[in-house]
């Protein structure tokens, strides 16, 4: 199977169908973010991701999804600012809660959707965007 051949934007739309449509409203996330802080501190995914990506550390970066910040706060470590997008509020209030119990202070929390988002108008242009897990259907980042 070639991974480049693989219509995810097709395979998201069928789990959505599958979930009814909640499975991407703020709601549902808020729900289920203490569920999502817990997965997080058990989980290593967070972990290989950063050791794949070559940050630096003068670079921005914008956190599409952020959840409660598997990949917010190291990579908050790693560069010089980290901008953290998400729709649901419970998320990015453990995200905080998880900072400042680290001692990382250069995130700014954005609570919008993806899609109601424009980058250069709602939040500042970033050099590198990170969507991992949080991306589907027909949302797009607007850029100015």
């Amino acid at each position: 199977m070639d991974i480049n051949k693989i219509d995810w934007n097709g395979i998201w739309r069928e789990g959505a169908i599958f979930f009814g449509g909640q499975a991407d409203k703020p709601t549902s996330w808020n729900r289920s973010a203490a569920r999502w802080n817990t997965r997080q501190i058990e989980s290593d995914y967070g972990k290989k991701v950063i050791e794949k990506l070559e940050l630096r550390p003068d670079w921005t970066v914008l956190d599409v999804g952020a959840g409660t910040g598997l990949l917010t706060l190291p990579m908050a470590k790693a560069c010089k600012h980290v901008t953290a997008l998400d729709g649901a509020s419970e998320m990015l209030r453990y995200l905080k809660q998880n900072a400042e119990r680290q001692g990382v202070s250069i995130i700014t929390c954005v609570n919008k959707l993806m899609g109601d988002t424009t980058i250069g108008v709602d939040i500042p242009k970033h050099d590198v965007v990170i969507a991992s897990r949080s991306m589907g259907g027909s949302m797009t980042l607007e850029l100015s």
